[in-house]
């Protein structure tokens, strides 16, 4: 995903049928999305000295691995669920769409 991109998510993107209406924060390797119910990570494709987002996959493993590590000292992570979209919608889990990004909900 990109700027733009993140931007339409985080405005008129969905998740549990809900719209986000976010605010978006963003660190170097993370767009952070905080709706009134949840934040929602997610991985910029990036590749750094110190780290690779640079593929979809790794993304993915990364935000897995997050969970696993965080979950484990606070119980506010729900888990990794796919960003999908599907005609110029974009929605945090659910089935339908194509996978574009991972995000980790907390």
């Amino acid at each position: 995903m990109d700027n733009d991109q993140i931007r339409v998510l985080a405005d008129r993107g969905t998740y549990q049928g809900k719209l986000l209406k976010g605010n978006l924060e963003e660190t170097h390797a993370s767009w952070v999305i905080l709706s009134s119910e949840f934040a929602f990570k997610i991985k910029k494709p990036v590749k750094l000295s110190f780290l690779d987002y640079s593929t979809l996959r790794k993304r993915k493993v990364m935000c897995e691995k997050e969970l696993r590590l965080n979950r484990r000292f606070s119980p506010i992570y729900q888990g990794v669920f796919p960003v999908r979209t599907r005609a110029d919608e974009f929605a945090i889990g659910g089935h339908a769409g194509k996978a574009v990004e991972y995000a980790v909900v907390m």
